[in-house]
This record gives structure tokens, sequence and C-alpha cells, in this order.
């Protein structure tokens, strides 16, 4: 086009969806914030140590922050994965641990004192949006209870400074679980194609509808599927017939024995397809950034 710079198409892919930000900012054109300025909670959830559950949330984190949002990516392992990744940021040394314990004062003064995040939160620049430094207490991230989830996930929610906040969930942390299932507006539960992820799955889901009747119809409604590290062809059933593949992520090969660990954040064929089932799965429900004046 007449005016227009030109971007050399052989370059990664993060690079050129950075570019395409950057020129739909400059053009004047807009990206829309997740439901009119509220912020969404998408929870990413497994019944199966090792799915990869992890990966996908980063990636879809960075993906989102790639695309012009304010995201936040909360971990809420026992051993936190993202570790791995250095931030880029300086954090206070033991800052989880200082946080977790505001959390509780918070909750047992006699005044309720408001929780302050902002002085725990940092930038991680590799994942292209906001976290928290990981800790390395065990003891103490296992300690957190419902009510200590829900209020830091609350106290996000109400700074009002973002437009979504992913949250990598462990499927062993009962109490920890149990916030996200209640809080977020999207619940991604992540299967992988084998006998064993598809039994977990099903037998989580149907022990959440024996005990909690309510609370399972709630999640139901709010759950999407996908199946990570799809090779073309799904080989087992789904455990449930209310379930449905509502996405894939491929399988990757050079992931098997890796080495370096960047390489999880830097797959273009992985960040393509985040990317899709992004689009896939929140286009629609007011979640995903639609880029203004572009084309479909």
């Amino acid at each position: 086009m007449e005016g227009c710079d030109s971007t050399p198409k052989y370059q990664p892919l993060p690079q050129l969806l950075d570019i395409m930000v950057t020129r739909c900012k400059r053009s004047g054109g807009t990206l829309e914030k997740l439901n009119s300025g509220s912020t969404s909670v998408i929870g990413i959830v497994s019944s199966l140590g090792g799915s990869g559950k992890s990966t996908i949330a980063m990636n879809m984190a960075k993906q989102l922050g790639v695309l012009g949002l304010r995201v936040f990516y909360l971990n809420l392992e026992s051993v936190n994965s993202s570790a791995l990744f250095p931030s880029g940021s300086v954090g206070m040394e033991g800052s989880f641990s200082r946080l977790l314990y505001d959390v509780k004062a918070s909750q047992e003064s006699a005044s309720e004192t408001e929780l302050s995040i902002a002085p725990y939160i940092i930038r991680h620049h590799g994942l292209k949006c906001d976290s928290f430094e990981p800790s390395y207490n065990v003891k103490e991230i296992s300690e957190m209870t419902v009510d200590d989830t829900s209020l830091l996930l609350t106290s996000l929610i109400e700074c009002h400074h973002y437009d979504a906040i992913v949250v990598d969930t462990e499927g062993d942390s009962e109490e920890r679980l149990q916030a996200v299932l209640g809080q977020a507006g999207l619940l991604i539960w992540v299967l992988l194609d084998d006998l064993i992820s598809m039994h977990k799955s099903g037998v989580w889901l149907d022990q959440l509808e024996l005990k909690n009747p309510a609370l399972f119809g709630s999640v139901r409604k709010r759950s999407r599927f996908i199946v990570n590290r799809y090779t073309g062809q799904l080989v087992n059933g789904l455990p449930r017939k209310d379930m449905s593949i509502d996405g894939v992520l491929p399988y990757i090969p050079s992931w098997k024995q890796l080495h370096r660990e960047d390489l999880l954040l830097s797959s273009p064929i992985y960040q393509r397809e985040v990317l899709k089932l992004c689009q896939q799965l929140l286009e629609g429900s007011g979640i995903i950034p639609v880029h203004a004046g572009g084309g479909k």
C-alpha cells in the first residue's frame, strides 16, 4: 500500500506480531479491552500432572500480551514452573512470602485492612505481562486456603489494571483450585490423548458433579476442553458424553529432550496455534482483543 512501510515476511512470528500491533497503534487503530474494561480470569486446569498446562498458560499469557492486552500471569503451583524463565526484572527477595503474610494479616485484622499488591508486582519481559516473583517455599504455598487464593484474585481484579488474569493451577491443590473454579470466567481443561488422562479427567468431573452439583453446573458452562500434544488424530474417546473437544495444540518433537527452557516460549508453530486457540475459544466471549479498522 502506498505510504506504508514494508515488512520482510520471513522472520520470527513474535517479531511479526509486535510489528502488527505497532502499525495498528500508529495508524490510529485500537485494541478492544476485555469485557469493556473489566478483568477476565482464565483458569488453566488439568487433572493430570505433566500435561503441558504451564507451557500453555505461559504461552497464552504471552500471546495476549503481544496483542496489546494488559495481562497478569498468576502461578498457583506448589513448585512454580515459571521460575525457569527469568523475568528480566528485579523484585524484592522473598516478596511472595511477604505477600502471603499480607494476605493472612488482612483477613485477621479487625479493621479488615485492604490488601495492597502493587509493591509485589514485577514485569515479566519474557512473557510480556506482569507477575509475582516466583516463590521457592513450597510449604507456604501449599498452606494457601480458599479464602487466601480468593482474596489474592479479587485484589488483582479490583486494582482495575488488567484485562486478563491467566491462572496456572495445580490439580492436587484442592483449596487453591476451588477458588479458581469459583472465580474464573473461563476454564481451559488440558487433556492428553491417552487412557490415563481421559480417565482421570472423567473421574474428577464425576466427583465434582456428585459432591457439588451446583458448582459442577457452573463449572461445566465455563469449561472448554483442549487436547495438548495432538498428533493429527484422536485415538482415545472422551470420558463423558457432555464433553467435546474445543481445540487442539500440536506435539512438538523438539521438546521431547528439551535442554533450553526458552524454547518453550519461542516455538513459531506452537505460538501460532496458541494464538489460533485464543481466537477460537475466546472470540465472541468478550475476552479476545479485536483489531479496530482491520480486516477479518
